[in-house]
């Protein structure tokens, strides 16, 4: 990846150790249980961890299966996450991708909140094509913006 931001593979403590944005609110308004979820992100399909120069996290992406052909993607940024991205966005756009070619599923979908408009972008420049909005569909009735990727098989 890059000599100051590694990816590595997701270990269960990186989700202890990452301060997840106040703009992702949605996983804060889950209110979800750590070890659960990290439980979770290591049963799916793979997750990676990027970490700062610093040793710090600041990126955790992953994705789990849905159905035989689907995966959901995830993002969890952390601050310093900003930073780490303006030096090297090529880079991780590239990684991303890579990623998501890779994998074994025909769909990846992910989703972020309507007016979450960072993420909307950086979502985007992965590769991802916009394919609606669900009126409410957040854990605090917010609307959600829906969008995949779709291979050739």
């Amino acid at each position: 990846m890059h000599n100051n931001y590694p990816l590595r593979k997701f270990q269960i403590s990186d989700i202890f150790e990452i301060k997840v944005r106040k703009e992702q609110s949605e996983f804060h308004a889950m209110k979800v249980d750590l070890a659960e979820y990290g439980a979770l992100l290591l049963n799916g399909y793979e997750a990676l961890t990027l970490v700062d120069k610093h040793g710090k996290i600041v990126w955790i992406v992953g994705m789990y299966q849905i159905s035989a052909s689907t995966a959901e993607g995830y993002f969890l940024t952390g601050d310093g996450f900003e930073e780490a991205f303006g030096e090297s966005p090529k880079l991780f756009v590239k990684a991303i991708r890579k990623f998501i070619q890779e994998c074994p599923f025909v769909r990846v979908q992910t989703w972020c909140k309507a007016d979450f408009v960072q993420a909307e972008k950086l979502i985007k420049l992965m590769g991802f094509t916009y394919e609606g909005t669900l009126r409410k569909a957040s854990v605090d009735q917010q609307d959600i913006k829906i969008f995949s990727v779709i291979k050739d098989v």
